[in-house]
């Protein structure tokens, strides 16, 4: 009796571990095809140049979609601001969903730089509908640019971010343009090299691996800048299934820009401690904001190239 017990018993701990052990093979086969195709096609994946610039610079609009971001708010801001871009072609759209003292720090820094003479507005919801994505939508209503740059508040994009990333759009194609993000404080502890390892091995295998092998894969919800002709086309920036992109032939433009960001959130650095316990409750938002789209393999110069607002002192 006991043994027929213990086998019943025994019984769902073995289909579970059966599943962990599929699950974990399978996640380990996709890393090690991953950095297959990478090895392979490296000299692919970091040789492609910026595209000349245009002959005249397009309407973009940067959205920042902010959620109780506090201390991380005023730094975003000034950095978008400096931004070598055209001031009569460049609009910023502060995206505020906040519910703490973050809107009144956001409506004074908005109406700050305004006076600078930015092209800078801020839009504030009465509702979290759709989180980060319905917020991007929300100011999509609103927005002038041809194209839309997303940055959330933890990145510090470099003053030349959209010269480098506008040219590759004069291809018709191309839906959109997702840039690498770097990280501002990989060696402060043991956990942040950790986080940063596993941010570097999708961004520079596996995001360089799906590229070069023209797979699809996902948008990262920030430091990317998209065609807003292309979100119209399925609909709004909440999840986009890849198969309606590909049936209309949009291209997506992986681009080895390299983009300052924090390792991870809530851990490793005074700044993201400090705001953790007003990002607990993002994830949910950027599960609901991931947008899936076909890649190509274009990838564009030396991060030594590049230029941050604190380099202009």
């Amino acid at each position: 009796m006991s043994e027929i017990l213990q086998s019943i018993l025994l019984k769902p701990i073995e289909i579970a571990y059966a599943i962990c052990a599929v699950s974990l093979f399978l996640i380990g086969t996709n890393f090690l095809v991953s950095a297959i195709i990478y090895m392979r096609n490296w000299k692919k994946a970091w040789g492609l140049q910026t595209p000349d610039p245009p002959k005249e610079w397009p309407h973009v609009t940067v959205q920042l979609p902010i959620y109780n971001e506090r201390y991380l708010a005023e730094r975003i801001l000034k950095a978008v601001t400096q931004f070598d871009y055209p001031a009569d072609k460049l609009e910023i759209q502060v995206l505020d969903d906040s519910n703490d003292w973050t809107t009144n720090l956001l409506i004074g820094l908005v109406e700050k730089y305004r006076r600078q003479g930015v092209d800078i507005k801020y839009l504030h919801r009465e509702d979290r509908y759709g989180f980060k994505a319905g917020n991007l939508s929300f100011g999509l209503q609103y927005a002038k640019g041809e194209f839309t740059a997303i940055f959330d508040a933890d990145f510090i994009p470099p003053r030349n971010w959209l010269k480098r990333t506008i040219p590759f759009f004069q291809d018709p194609k191309v839906g959109f343009v997702q840039t690498r993000w770097d990280h501002i404080n990989y060696s402060h502890n043991m956990i942040t090299r950790m986080a940063g390892l596993t941010l570097d091995g999708h961004f520079i295998v596996e995001q360089s691996a799906r590229s070069t092998a023209g797979l699809i894969m996902g948008f990262n919800g920030s430091a990317g800048i998209w065609r807003v002709a292309t979100i119209e086309s399925v609909g709004q920036l909440c999840v986009f299934k890849s198969e309606q992109m590909q049936q209309r032939g949009v291209e997506v433009v992986d681009v080895d820009l390299v983009l300052d960001g924090l390792v991870a959130e809530g851990i490793g650095c005074a700044i993201v401690e400090a705001a953790f316990d007003s990002r607990s409750g993002q994830p949910d938002g950027e599960a609901i904001g991931v947008v899936i789209a076909p890649l190509v393999a274009l990838r564009i110069g030396s991060p030594s190239e590049l230029t941050t607002p604190d380099d202009e002192g």
